[in-house]
């Protein structure tokens, strides 16, 4: 009998999904690539995902910190308080991609799930 769960409307769910779990998890997306599970279909989906996700959070720092800046010198620095609710918004939709992972399925993430199709590998 076949251990694997179908997941809907997409197929080809593979063996590999520790692999994929590890697109999610920060700095260990390298693992994946340096075993070379990114063959698989399913982990190289979720490693264009976790990768669009990573390139989301550098962007989101860097645009934070410099408007940060700007708010302070201005005096409205309290505004920058709310910055770190995107941060809590990114993990949200990681935790999103790992129960993707999960439960087998190949849904882009929402928000940036499209970033991660401009990777080609």
């Amino acid at each position: 009998m076949d251990n694997q769960t179908p997941f809907g409307q997409s197929s080809g769910v593979s063996g590999n999904k520790g692999m994929a779990i590890f697109s999610y998890l920060g700095i260990f997306i390298i693992v994946p690539f340096l075993t070379g599970a990114k063959s698989d279909p399913f982990v190289n989906f979720h490693l264009k995902q976790g990768l669009g996700l990573i390139v989301a959070a550098i962007v989101w720092s860097i645009v934070s910190a410099v408007l940060g800046f700007i708010l302070g010198s201005i005096g409205l620095g309290f505004i920058a308080m709310l910055f770190p609710l995107v941060h809590f918004g990114l993990l949200i939709i990681d935790i999103i991609g790992i129960l993707n992972v999960i439960s087998g399925k190949m849904n882009p993430l929402p928000l940036v799930g499209g970033v991660g199709n401009m990777f080609n590998f």
